[in-house]
């Protein structure tokens, strides 16, 4: 008997649904996630206009002494959790109609 790595059997469809039916139940039991204060400001220069004027302003001069930026917050859209819980769902579902592994197809 030789193992083929590539086949899909009735134990990965039910690994794989297992895995998108717990993130989907992640989606949906969480709002929001708070980035911490490192990556807020990193992404807050990466957004940040890029000038190429080397004036300096008034505002410039106090936002540059000012580094409290506020942490930044990722929500995720409502129908997310619902959608990996379906697919993940169908998937376990459909592992339980494969045949065994090492059975003989009928």
């Amino acid at each position: 008997m030789k193992f083929d790595i590539t086949k899909i059997n009735r134990n990965r469809y039910f690994l794989i649904g297992m895995l998108i039916l717990f993130i989907g139940l992640h989606f949906r039991l969480v709002d929001h996630i708070v980035l911490n204060q490192e990556i807020s400001e990193k992404l807050a220069a990466q957004q940040a206009p890029r000038t190429t004027n080397a004036v300096l302003t008034l505002d410039r001069i106090l936002q540059s002494s000012d580094s409290s930026i506020p942490k930044q917050k990722v929500i995720f859209p409502s129908w997310i959790g619902l959608a990996l819980l379906s697919i993940g769902g169908v998937l376990v579902l459909h592992s339980f109609a494969l045949p065994k592994p090492g059975s003989a197809p009928e």
